[in-house]
């Protein structure tokens, strides 16, 4: 079943598991914190609290998508349901 009917997302990514997908989906972490306001999208953290970073929320330093790996090593810091990348299927 199509998780975000009214919207074109082939890859189904549903981050908080709510079975809406991220592309429609005004909370993706399930914080009660809409995505256009939340300092941390993808990691919860209804709280907000900043106190390192402008941007971001304590929360989700250094580990943007709540993965448990952190940026630095995370091969797509963005999404937490990419862990391995194996290049040696893309076509050149």
């Amino acid at each position: 079943m199509d998780n975000c009917p009214q919207d074109y997302n082939p890859d189904q990514l549903d981050t908080d598991g709510d079975y809406t997908g991220d592309r429609c989906d005004l909370d993706k972490d399930n914080d009660t914190i809409p995505n256009l306001s939340d300092n941390c999208e993808l990691v919860p953290n209804p709280d907000q609290k900043r106190t390192v970073h402008p941007t971001y929320g304590d929360a989700c330093l250094g580990n943007k998508d709540g993965d448990n790996l952190e940026d630095s090593e995370d091969v797509c810091p963005e999404r937490n349901d990419v862990q391995v990348v194996d290049f040696r299927y893309v076509s050149k």
